[in-house]
């Protein structure tokens, strides 16, 4: 028996069968091909980079790519190397044969241990002679090296400063690039000026690396010994910065105050507290320092004015109204870095009215005043005029110390500030366009790159670096009765004698008593064999110099060359009782004999 009420269920719920024949299904044989991955595996270092992605990982402009510090340190190196590639074969030029070739110290190793203010410097040269002796191309290989040194602390340094790689990185290439640092970087003897960059750039960062840790440990290290280590290492790296140039034992403390003052103001009484013996220490070292270089009394003393104004004064208010004067040229050069020169002549000025004296006194004052209005809002922007203005003050002879108002190898460290404003602005570009941004920093460092290669070689040899300046002096002064000696004297060296002979003829014509011009004229004579017209210049050249034994002895050598043997003795016995101390024609009478 079957329930019925199953049965209603059963009918109610079944499915009408179809009466057209059902076709038999078809089996599906698995699809053995794969269709190419939309995105590649990045977990796989043999899949390639999809589109944009292998640009991506070498972006140093993008801070998302994991790589960007790396990359950025790569090319920063790279293009502060082919910049001052050229340095690497030039001679020693300039002040380099005075502090190695003539400097018997740089022999003996027992020379480290005896310190001299500048002696960082001294052992670095040691070191190069140790290895390459008096082989130019090791000293150029330090200078380079430690100029890329420069470059990449001061990436660091900006970085850990404005929290912002793309300023950090913008702020260094322009540094790498700048022509004005060729001086500093081309010649050996400049080598201080990279050095002080180095050690003092390594100082701060040390010194922020060590009040920043947080936490109980440091990679099994205590927290407290990882912070008391890097003030160590910090307080030495200044005390090096100290012994390679003395503008840093100034400088680093300060820019340590400004950027507490600018960036952690709520912080300064802490940091005093925590950190109080750091900063008697240094204190300490920065008095000691001074009291040993006898500073405050070298520098108003009137020899050491007559020195700095080349004899023009002992007043101090002319050597303030130049320096003045001074910081326009140093902002025409940063900003248009073209023309540059061995040595800047700046006539002293005496008059606050002067032209070139108002114009830097109402620049820097505008400076200060904008910088007084404006430090809480742009604390970035008055930390990088900061760091120009304390690194400039120092050379600047406020304190009459330095021989030179203006020279190009004085902005190493304070053309800092300037590269940072300019990258601050740059990012502010980068911000809104950022290709536009990127376009506009490699104009310029395409600008700077060849200027300062054109500017390395003028540096390469002594010859090159005369002849430029001599040139660029005549350009703007064609009566320069200095240009047209030296490039005299250049032209001599060189055997060019007739050039030699015109440039000596055109500084008699501007100076008629001019005693040296006669005197290499006449010995150009001489060299070509005109011996009459050297037979004239010489007499003409007793009329105006009261004791000319030299001239006598210069005399017997023309008499000899002619083979009047008698008139030569007569004129080095002339020389003789003139000058008894003069060696030179007893040796040349002896010959006669």
């Amino acid at each position: 028996m079957t329930n019925p009420q199953l049965m209603c269920y059963n009918l109610c719920n079944s499915q009408p069968q179809s009466k057209e024949p059902q076709m038999p299904k078809k089996s599906r044989k698995p699809n053995t091909t794969t269709l190419p991955s939309k995105t590649p595996e990045r977990n796989n270092p043999l899949t390639p980079f999809a589109k944009g992605e292998f640009w991506h990982h070498l972006n140093p402009f993008d801070t998302n790519n994991p790589n960007y510090r790396t990359i950025s340190l790569i090319l920063l190196a790279t293009i502060a190397i082919l910049t001052s590639l050229n340095t690497l074969w030039g001679e020693f030029v300039y002040d380099d044969n005075m502090t190695i070739l003539e400097d018997a110290r740089i022999q003996d190793w027992h020379q480290i241990f005896h310190w001299t203010p500048r002696h960082i410097r001294t052992i670095t040269y040691i070191i190069d002679y140790h290895f390459w002796g008096l082989n130019p191309f090791g000293f150029h290989l330090t200078n380079l090296i430690l100029h890329v040194l420069c470059c990449l602390l001061l990436f660091v340094l900006i970085n850990i400063i404005a929290k912002k790689p793309q300023i950090a990185l913008f702020t260094s290439l322009l540094f790498a690039t700048h022509p004005i640092h060729s001086e500093a970087v081309s010649v050996i003897s400049h080598r201080k000026d990279l050095l002080a960059m180095s050690f003092c750039c390594l100082a701060f960062i040390l010194y922020l690396r060590g009040i920043t840790i947080s936490g109980q440990t440091y990679r099994f290290v205590p927290t407290s010994i990882k912070k008391a280590l890097l003030l160590c290492l910090s307080s030495i790296s200044y005390f090096l910065a100290m012994f390679s140039k003395e503008v840093a034992a100034v400088s680093l403390p300060i820019m340590l105050c400004f950027y507490h003052f600018l960036f952690e103001p709520s912080k300064i009484t802490n940091i005093l507290k925590k950190y109080w013996l750091y900063w008697i220490a240094g204190f300490i070292l920065i008095i000691a320092f001074f009291i040993k270089l006898n500073v405050l009394s070298r520098a108003f003393n009137p020899k050491n004015i007559l020195m700095v104004t080349n004899n023009a004064t002992t007043e101090y208010l002319p050597v303030f109204y130049t320096m003045l004067k001074s910081f326009c040229i140093y902002l025409r050069l940063l900003l248009f870095p073209c023309n540059l020169s061995m040595n800047y002549e700046v006539p002293i000025s005496t008059s606050l009215l002067e032209t070139g004296v108002l114009i830097g006194a109402l620049a820097l004052i505008a400076i200060i005043i904008f910088w007084i209005t404006t430090y809480r809002k742009l604390p970035g922007v008055c930390f990088a005029i900061a760091w120009f203005l304390v690194g400039w003050l120092p050379t600047s002879n406020i304190l009459p110390l330095v021989q030179f108002f203006v020279a190009e190898r004085f902005m190493y460290i304070p053309s800092v500030g300037f590269c940072l404003l300019l990258s601050i602005g740059l990012n502010q570009l980068f911000k809104k366009r950022k290709k536009t941004a990127i376009a506009l920093l490699f104009i310029i460092i395409a600008i700077y790159i060849p200027l300062s290669i054109k500017r390395n070689a003028d540096w390469n040899n002594a010859y090159s670096l005369r002849l430029d300046w001599c040139q660029k002096i005549l350009a703007k002064d064609p009566n320069s009765i200095d240009a047209h000696f030296r490039l005299g004297v250049i032209y001599s060296t060189k055997k060019q004698h007739e050039q030699a002979i015109s440039e000596f003829k055109r500084v008699i014509e501007i100076s008629p008593n001019h005693t040296e011009a006669y005197n290499c004229l006449a010995i150009e004579y001489q060299d070509t064999m005109q011996y009459s017209l050297a037979m004239n210049t010489y007499e003409k050249l007793m009329n105006i110099v009261p004791y000319p034994a030299k001239i006598h002895n210069n005399m017997g050598i023309l008499y000899e060359k002619q083979g009047q043997f008698v008139s030569a003795m007569v004129e080095y016995k002339l020389a003789i009782s003139l000058d008894p101390g003069l060696v030179t024609s007893y040796n040349n009478l002896g010959f006669l004999y």
